[in-house]
């Protein structure tokens, strides 16, 4: 049967449970650079015992998003109770409306007991697929429902985003407002899969991509006071007023001075707010999201180097080339080439 329910268009905002809308703002603007192009999913309907295997991210692409060249994995329990661990990492419970992320694609298995997993590729059903996929596999115990959700991310990552993440992000339901948004998004995303129909791979990205967020803003909800990391630094109130007015107004001609009488700290006390949040440099942490950006625009090959190096706020082509190779590893008009 097919779940139906109203589709909630707001982010729900729980205060002193969040960053506050600037810390979102700073996580959409991430996002958006990162060019979401489509999403994948796949329905599961698991009943104890039962253990599978899930390949790394490269893996799924090549069965779901042929020719994708990054995957942002992340399953919602939608019904029931199972576990999910990395090699190597301590095995993580999850229950009902629980959320786990694989932001670094890891290989991963989840399951309930204690019983041989099998290759979840092995429980698909034949391509082509007309509808969405369920897979079922197990015993005759509790019943586990997931859903696999498999976002598509064609550019780079920003590097001190991605560098922040962990290889395993649980996130715990959520009893209030938060929790009823993503049941409803949740089922209206099933929904939008199952009857497809024009716009529907749009809207499955941009769903996926609001979950995506929703799940990262209760991630840093979560975060300790010593913790550190991009997300972490959203949590901080001076480290986040300058994050976002460096990606508010990334082209301007910044220095730590003029960024430091923004957001009411003294030089030195900001330079150590991102030494130890972000590892990074107030003025080196701008140039790498300005060049992210530059990477952005170059995807349009009506748009020149010369054009893109001065809206990504450099003073010559050249400066900007050099800037670019460093942080790429190949000239803007190479990389260009390799992405069109």
């Amino acid at each position: 049967m097919i779940e139906t329910s109203d589709f909630l268009t707001e982010m729900p905002f729980d205060e002193g449970t969040t960053p506050g809308p600037s810390g979102t703002d700073v996580l959409s603007d991430i996002l958006r650079v990162f060019h979401v192009t489509g999403a994948a999913l796949l329905r599961t309907e698991f009943n104890a015992p039962w253990s599978c295997d899930n390949p790394p991210a490269d893996a799924v692409a090549r069965l779901l998003h042929p020719g994708a060249n990054r995957l942002i994995i992340f399953h919602i329990v939608a019904k029931g109770n199972c576990w999910v661990e990395i090699d190597g990492h301590e095995r993580r419970m999850l229950h009902e409306g629980d959320i786990v992320g694989l932001p670094h694609g890891h290989a991963h298995r989840m399951g309930n007991g204690e019983v041989a997993p099998v290759p979840i590729a092995s429980l698909f059903p034949s391509p082509p697929w007309t509808t969405l996929p369920v897979l079922t596999h197990g015993g005759s115990g509790e019943l586990a429902r997931v859903v696999c959700i498999y976002l598509r991310c064609d550019l780079l990552l920003f590097d001190p985003f991605l560098a922040s993440l962990p290889n395993l992000l649980v996130v715990r339901r959520d009893p209030g407002s938060g929790g009823q948004w993503i049941d409803v998004n949740r089922r209206y995303l099933v929904n939008a899969a199952i009857r497809g129909g024009p716009g529907a791979s749009c809207l499955m990205a941009r769903l996926t991509e609001l979950l995506f967020i929703e799940m990262l803003r209760r991630y840093v909800a979560q975060l300790r006071e010593e913790d550190v990391g991009w997300l972490a630094a959203l949590k901080d109130r001076h480290t986040c007023r300058a994050l976002t007015v460096l990606h508010s107004r990334p082209t301007e001609p910044w220095n730590v001075e003029m960024l430091a009488r923004e957001v009411g700290l003294s030089r030195s006390a900001l330079v150590r707010r991102f030494d130890r949040l972000l590892a990074i440099s107030p003025m080196r942490y701008l140039t790498t999201w300005r060049l992210h950006l530059a990477a952005k625009v170059l995807r349009d090959d009506r748009v020149s180097i010369a054009t893109t190096a001065r809206q990504s706020g450099y003073g010559s082509e050249e400066a900007f080339s050099r800037a670019f190779k460093r942080q790429f590893g190949s000239s803007p008009s190479a990389w260009r080439d390799q992405v069109l």
